[in-house]
């Protein structure tokens, strides 16, 4: 099979995407254990993949049955958006960091390892 230079591209491409979700990935966990420290959770269940967003339902919203809104096709994306700004301001963070922290999931760095407490979950 003959490859082209545009085959070669894609590949590579591929590659620095990969590359790069994966870092992130690793950074939003280390995130995600601080803040479970924070609110007195265990930090081990920011690595185990559906306990990690049950323990951030629960400490957000208060209840671990919210996670069951992650199987609902369309309502997985906005339940993932409004879990990430709920995260912020359960934190103490200001409206404009909680809503750029709910498209940008990185910024849960900033209530991480910044002088934020955790507030308890909404009531």
């Amino acid at each position: 099979m003959k490859y082209t230079f545009q085959d070669l591209y894609q590949y590579g491409a591929d590659g620095n995407r990969s590359a790069i979700g994966f870092i992130v990935l690793v950074v939003c966990v280390v995130g995600w254990w601080q803040l479970f420290k924070k609110a007195d959770r265990p930090g081990i269940l920011s690595i185990i993949p559906i306990a990690n967003v049950a323990v951030l339902s629960k400490i957000t919203f208060g209840s671990y049955w919210y996670v069951l809104l992650l199987i609902v096709p369309i309502v997985n994306i906005f339940y993932g958006i409004a879990l990430n700004y709920q995260v912020m301001r359960r934190f103490g963070c200001g409206r404009i960091l909680c809503i750029l922290g709910a498209f940008f999931p990185v910024l849960v760095l900033i209530p991480a390892f910044g002088d934020y407490t955790y507030l308890g979950p909404k009531r």
